[in-house]
């Protein structure tokens, strides 16, 4: 998850300078730049900072169609942890339910081994 987290802060930040870059007119400072680039990738759009050419555009859509791809990524890495977790908790439940029947079979064999003997006491001796 750290490196879904990473990569997004890592394109928003290089999309920031991008934007920057190549429309600063609508883009007048590297903070508005940032601004705009989480902005667009959170996909909120607020509209106060908005490109004007088409490169700037061309990297904002970029970046929105990365905020909208990472959504399910991110929730696909959650559920994966969440389900990691609870397959490792059934386990380990599953695993102590077997040494529980293993002692019972384990009993019940014993069980059996002295009614056998019982059985062939004295009277299958003759």
């Amino acid at each position: 998850m750290a490196a879904v987290v990473g990569v997004a802060v890592g394109v928003t930040i290089l999309g920031s300078f991008l934007l920057r870059l190549v429309d600063p007119a609508a883009v007048p400072s590297v903070g508005d730049a940032f601004w705009l680039a989480i902005i667009t990738v959170t996909t909120v759009g607020y509209g106060d900072i908005v490109p004007t050419n088409s490169s700037g555009r061309v990297v904002a859509a970029m970046l929105a169609l990365l905020g909208i791809s990472l959504i399910p990524v991110l929730t696909s890495v959650v559920v994966s942890v969440m389900v990691s977790a609870r397959q490792r908790e059934d386990a380990a439940a599953r695993g102590a339910e077997t040494q529980e029947l293993i002692q019972l079979i384990k009993g019940m064999d014993d069980r059996l081994d002295r009614l056998e003997r019982h059985r062939a006491g004295p009277a299958d001796a003759v």
